[in-house]
């Protein structure tokens, strides 16, 4: 009886947690779209070791002084690659997305930018950017 309770009980966490998430992302693409774009489009490449670059919709890296005044300090506190790239996608809210080069091993990652800028993004199978 008591493992069932316990199997209950996680079910139930696992549950809440799922509908935070989803909640989560309904307020993230709710900021994305009421917020005004302040790029027409940004690329993110991923690179087979695991960094990210974001471009403009010319290839340009965008520099990490152009971010700094949106996301502040964010970048200098440790984050993780993948939360910094949305967070910054997220500030910049613009027209379009574009991921180079996605790696299969990052589904997390692109569940999470295709839930919340949907029709927004494409995502590339090859052109001169990505190199292939």
């Amino acid at each position: 009886m008591q493992e069932l309770e316990e199997a209950v009980d996680m079910a139930v966490e696992e549950y809440l947690l799922e509908k935070e998430h989803e909640e989560f992302i309904r307020l993230l693409r709710y900021f994305v779209e009421v917020q005004e774009p302040r790029l027409p489009a940004v690329g993110v490449r991923c690179d087979r070791a695991g960094s990210f670059a974001l471009v403009d919709g010319d290839g340009n890296p965008l520099a990490q002084e152009q971010l700094e005044p949106l996301l502040g300090a964010l970048g200098q506190e440790g984050i993780e690659a993948e939360d910094f790239v949305i967070s910054a996608l997220i500030a910049l809210a613009p027209r379009s997305v574009v991921i180079h080069r996605p790696a299969d091993r990052r589904q997390e990652f692109m569940e999470t930018v295709r839930s919340i800028f949907g029709a927004r993004l494409t995502v590339c199978s090859g052109c001169p950017r990505c190199g292939d």
